[in-house]
């Protein structure tokens, strides 16, 4: 169970994060980030190790490394976003949030006490002065840690009270330095209100959610969001397209007119794909923005497997040196049906003349012993087996009893090594 809630004033700002990949690929950088930041940012109830006492109104206290963690997976998405990665929690802020949350549980409520003299909260359990002011000035969120965390409840701002994400316009705030954090058992109240310190900017004039660039699949929620400092989106419009250029249905739930931060359009794309095994690009424009250094951006969203290198479509290879997917065009293949001989890394290919279709299943004779260079082995009177794909690219070929020359394989067919098949 989860259970977010979104006050009346809160303002949120988002800072500028430059992402030091020295001269790393991106999407590797991103997929480190996700497997090395992320996903080592996760807790559970145990690990929280709350203190606290709800008959005796005890606040308690939470283990210094779930702050810790929660501040990290804070800061990492401000990180993915192109943000200041550089926000604190405040122990004054944190010690006024466990309060709020004590109070929250206590009362089985989430409620941010906006009513006159702070009601209904001036009458709940455990309440005190400082846990109203918390709860005025906080996001809140109410869960069970071992299978939810409050910074991802925040980001992703599920509910039809939240389409707009004012949870994720506070946490990804232009300004936002100085929050605070309180956690009990089953609560969660951070501090969001007054965040002014960071200076204005963002590497893109823009934050979007999901970012420009690469994001791993896990982390691309229903609702996606563009904002930016003092932009009016009144008759803004989006239009979404996938990677063959169809056009991608849209909802658009909100125009940033309520003051969570900076103002943002948010939308609910239908039909989003995040199970592919492939990488999956989709290009957002968004147009007709007022009060804002352009009219009109237009960005990518590549989602991605947590995998690296990535699954390449057939006839490509991932290429390191330039970090995307590129055409095969091995140095050296053995033509014809004449006997494979030498020693090929694990993406060598095999190429018979015009007599196999793409896409079939063929082997290939082994003449003497065959190693790949992934430690593969072919023994004599052995067969590859492979499959085969058309490409296009000058490459040499030689046999045993020609010497290299130069032809164009544009209208031949690749096989792809897969495994070896040994006859008695």
């Amino acid at each position: 169970m989860k259970i977010l809630f979104t006050g009346y004033s809160f303002l949120f700002y988002i800072i500028l994060l430059s992402q030091g990949l020295n001269g790393q690929c991106l999407r590797q950088s991103v997929i480190d980030n996700y497997n090395n930041v992320y996903l080592t940012t996760a807790f559970t109830e145990a690990e929280l190790a709350w203190t606290g006492d709800i008959a005796s109104c005890d606040p308690g206290t939470i283990s210094a490394s779930v702050q810790q963690k929660m501040l990290d997976r804070f800061n990492y998405y401000r990180d993915l976003c192109g943000l200041n990665a550089d926000v604190v929690f405040n122990s004054v802020l944190d010690a006024k949030c466990q309060e709020a949350a004590l109070m929250q549980q206590a009362n089985n409520t989430l409620n941010h006490c906006v009513d006159g003299g702070g009601a209904p909260c001036n009458t709940f359990l455990c309440n005190t002065p400082d846990a109203i002011e918390a709860s005025q000035s906080s996001n809140l969120a109410w869960a069970d840690w071992d299978y939810f965390n409050p910074i991802d409840m925040y980001i992703e701002d599920a509910g039809s009270f939240n389409t707009a994400v004012g949870h994720r316009r506070w946490l990804l705030h232009s300004k936002g330095k100085t929050y605070g954090n309180g956690t009990t058992s089953m609560r969660n109240a951070m501090w969001v209100f007054e965040n002014f310190g960071n200076p204005t900017g963002n590497s893109l004039d823009y934050i979007a959610y999901p970012p420009s660039n690469f994001i791993v699949q896990e982390l691309v929620f229903d609702r996606w969001s563009f904002g930016i400092p003092n932009a009016n989106f009144e008759n803004a419009k989006v239009d979404m397209f996938d990677a063959d250029g169809n056009t991608v249905a849209l909802n658009i739930v909100d125009y940033g007119n309520i003051p969570y931060g900076d103002p943002t359009i948010v939308w609910e794309p239908l039909s989003i794909d995040v199970s592919n095994v492939m990488d999956v690009e989709y290009v957002v424009t968004v147009s007709d923005i007022q009060n804002a250094p352009q009219s009109s951006y237009t960005y990518t969203v590549t989602i991605v497997p947590n995998v690296f290198p990535p699954n390449c479509e057939a006839g490509k290879i991932w290429s390191l040196e330039n970090c995307q997917c590129e055409e095969i065009c091995p140095e050296i293949l053995i033509v014809d049906d004449l006997p494979i001989e030498g020693t090929y890394v694990s993406d060598s290919l095999i190429v018979c003349d015009n007599t196999i279709e793409g896409g079939n299943i063929v082997l290939f004779e082994a003449g003497e012993l065959i190693e790949l260079a992934n430690g593969f082995t072919v023994d004599q009177n052995c067969e590859f087996e492979g499959t085969i794909n058309p490409i296009a690219c000058n490459v040499t070929i030689a046999s045993n009893n020609t010497s290299p020359k130069r032809k164009n394989l544009s209208h031949k067919m690749v096989g792809k090594l897969i495994k070896a098949v040994c006859r008695n």
